[in-house]
């Protein structure tokens, strides 16, 4: 199922539509859609959880992006990314901010169309995008979940760089990638997301 159970201010909107295929397109959420969020977290993840992350971070202005496919007018799937903190052991002020890809979720009536592999795909587009021209940019993605999915993405298990979640998760499956060239050499430490993850 393509709710996987994990974690998974607002970019600007933008009017930019990044086609999958012939029926499906990906945009930027839009006010309107988020009882269709919510819905389809519902749905790919048989309970609510996911889809009250979503408004809690919506609500702390924390979806840095979020993206919604659509299928033949009706809202199929949906990722966001929020910001993280990566925190060295023993030196607390020294913290690099990075984006955390979750929740991320596709219809069940939809699924295994490459909806889910293209949120991922345009979801890491549109965070690059947020990056340009930022003063204190994002320089890491984190993701925690299957790393034969991920990894076609050019994720990378996370220990490998001695980062690490701060919960206890299987070997393998909290998975980074930089979105600034070099961060991966100069970052390790213990990674924080955002407090609305707490609650899940």
């Amino acid at each position: 199922r393509m709710g996987q159970r994990c974690l998974g201010v607002p970019s600007p909107q933008s009017t930019r539509k990044s086609r999958v295929n012939t029926f499906v397109y990906l945009r930027q959420e839009v006010r309107t859609d988020k009882f269709e969020i919510r819905k389809v977290h519902r749905a790919a993840f048989d309970q609510p959880g996911e889809g009250k992350l979503v408004e809690n971070l919506r609500i702390s202005e924390a979806l840095s992006v979020s993206l919604v496919a659509i299928f033949e007018g009706k809202l199929v799937g949906h990722v966001a990314f929020s910001p993280v903190e990566i925190v060295e052991e023993g030196k607390d002020d020294h913290v690099v901010r990075g984006l955390g890809l979750a929740p991320l979720a596709v219809h069940p009536d939809h699924q295994r169309k490459g909806i889910g592999s293209s949120l991922v795909k345009g979801g890491l587009e549109a965070c690059a995008e947020f990056n340009i021209d930022r003063k204190d940019p994002y320089e890491l993605i984190v993701v925690l979940g299957d790393p034969k999915f991920y990894s076609r993405f050019g994720f990378r298990p996370a220990e490998e760089y001695g980062i690490r979640w701060e919960n206890e998760c299987p070997k393998g499956a909290f998975q980074v990638m930089e979105i600034v060239e070099g961060a991966l050499e100069r970052t390790k430490g213990v990674v924080k997301y955002h407090q609305a993850f707490s609650e899940l």
